[in-house]
């Protein structure tokens, strides 16, 4: 199948399985779709490289664009780690996530509409 998300369906749809993101997104992550299903929301953990990357990936065209990268300092691991635990504002122009890159534990917020087109 490649790399990429795997959606599963209830067995009512007779457990189909869905590719989403194919050779885009190819980590894992925390994902949700957006309020208008169009696009996917998700982030990385650090693996080789220690930052997380924030990532849309429109899910008409298969385009992937990094939100940005924020640094994840080795020594905030374990249970005591930050994951970006990316979400959607209910009208899918901003995002929010949770990050330690500027020092401390912080709620960010990034406007997203430019790069979805979604206009409040």
């Amino acid at each position: 199948m490649g790399e990429g998300y795997l959606v599963f369906r209830d067995r009512a749809s007779n457990d189909v399985v869905e590719v989403v993101g194919q050779g885009v997104l190819t980590e894992d992550g925390h994902c949700s779709y957006s309020p208008d299903g169009n696009w996917l929301l998700t982030d990385t953990y650090p693996r080789r490289k220690p930052y997380r990357t924030l990532i849309l990936s429109d899910l008409r065209t298969g385009r992937r664009i990094d939100v940005g990268r924020f640094l994840s300092p080795p020594e905030i691991t374990g249970e005591i780690r930050c994951d970006l635990h990316p979400r959607w504002s209910q009208d899918g122009t901003l995002v929010c996530f949770d990050s330690v890159h500027e020092g401390s534990r912080q709620l960010h917020v990034v406007d997203v509409s430019e790069a979805t087109g979604v206009r409040r």
